[in-house]
């Protein structure tokens, strides 16, 4: 069964990006009267602008919320310490606020809440897991069975008189030599060496020579996803996002701006810490709050975008749409369609590895 999270924020679209298939999210704005709503969450996030508006809003929620869990997002400023020193029982949430983190704090409050403690941090117990009980089989007796066979009754032989034949004298056989007596042992067989690193390498190296035109090119497997992608799912621009060292770089793409294709995401980014990281997919309406995340993004002025990783591997896909927004349903049908591609994408980024440390091989000619 899903819980059910309130969370006050003057954010907009604080919630948008929490993917989780365990909470279902209400955003409720701290306007005038807002304490005096049912509260019948299970978990209750503040997230409001100082300790003394969370510690006023606490106040006025007691007893309200007794029933709920409560995690408090601490902003920059002073009076947390005395807010923990008098609710040593809060789960506390510091900025920035990162989805995946946020999603762990309440995870912790459900859990908390689920044990009978409300407005406690708790930790869960170890799980008890009942195995089945062991039914044994029949014992099957495997020894062998001996049938005797009846006796053979054999007719007596008739043996023909015959007469004597006269007895000639011959010659004793002389023995033959202990050394021919029998044949020497046969020598067991040399093993085989194991192939030298050389001739491995080297093994390789001549197979890998025939198959090089059939080797994958990272742009080439990054611009058929994005094909399939934009068939299934339709978008009016796309983008295939790579890892080249620490940073990500487009690989495919349709509809960017010249600069966009140029465009290098670090490690740090919101979108690489969200899509890599946390292996979300997100889909991201027209906001603000989400506009300022994705600067510096390929395709981040488009109004309506879907972002989703490929599985396993270093490299993620962006779809913009001018006007229509991006659904669940069509999440779900474009992971299926990326995940088809995971595989070849691995060994197009193997195989430019490769290339890349074969350069110094290279002959100053070429």
């Amino acid at each position: 069964m899903s819980s059910s999270i309130a969370v006050v924020t003057k954010r907009a679209g604080l919630t948008l990006t929490m993917n989780s298939n365990k909470h279902r999210f209400h955003e409720i704005r701290p306007v005038a009267g807002w304490q005096d709503r049912s509260w019948v969450e299970d978990v209750v996030v503040l997230d409001l602008d100082t300790a003394e508006a969370t510690t006023a809003a606490l106040d006025a929620l007691n007893p309200a919320v007794s029933d709920s869990a409560v995690v408090v997002i601490a902003t920059e400023g002073d009076g947390w310490d005395e807010l923990l020193s008098a609710h040593p029982d809060l789960i506390f949430v510091s900025l920035p606020i990162m989805p995946a983190a946020l999603l762990s704090a309440v995870d912790r409050a459900v859990r908390s809440n689920k044990a009978g403690s409300s407005w406690e941090s708790a930790t869960a117990g170890p799980e008890t897991i009942q195995t089945p009980p062991v039914v044994e089989a029949p014992m099957v007796d495997t020894a062998p069975v001996v049938v005797e066979a009846p006796p053979v009754v054999t007719a007596p032989a008739v043996v023909p008189v015959q007469h004597p034949a006269p007895v000639q004298a011959t010659p004793a056989p002389h023995p033959a030599p202990a050394r021919f007596a029998s044949a020497p042992p046969a020598r067991p067989a040399a093993p085989t060496p194991p192939p030298t690193k050389r001739e491995s390498a080297m093994t390789r190296v001549t197979a890998l020579i025939d198959d090089t035109p059939r080797l994958p090119l990272v742009r080439s497997v990054a611009e058929t996803l994005r094909r399939h992608l934009t068939a299934a799912v339709g978008c009016d621009a796309s983008g295939v996002l790579v890892r080249d060292n620490d940073i990500w770089r487009v690989a495919a793409g349709e509809h960017l701006r010249p600069l966009e294709e140029r465009l290098q995401l670090a490690s740090d980014h919101w979108l690489v810490a969200e899509v890599i990281e946390a292996h979300h997919g997100l889909i991201i309406k027209d906001t603000d709050i989400a506009r300022t995340r994705l600067g510096g993004a390929p395709l981040a002025s488009w109004p309506n975008l879907m972002a989703l990783p490929v599985a396993d591997v270093q490299a993620f896909v962006l779809l913009a749409r001018s006007a229509k927004v991006f659904t669940r349903k069509e999440l779900t049908l474009a992971r299926r369609e990326v995940d088809g591609f995971r595989d070849q994408l691995q060994d197009s980024i193997d195989v430019r590895t490769l290339a890349r440390r074969l350069r110094e091989f290279l002959d100053p000619v070429d």
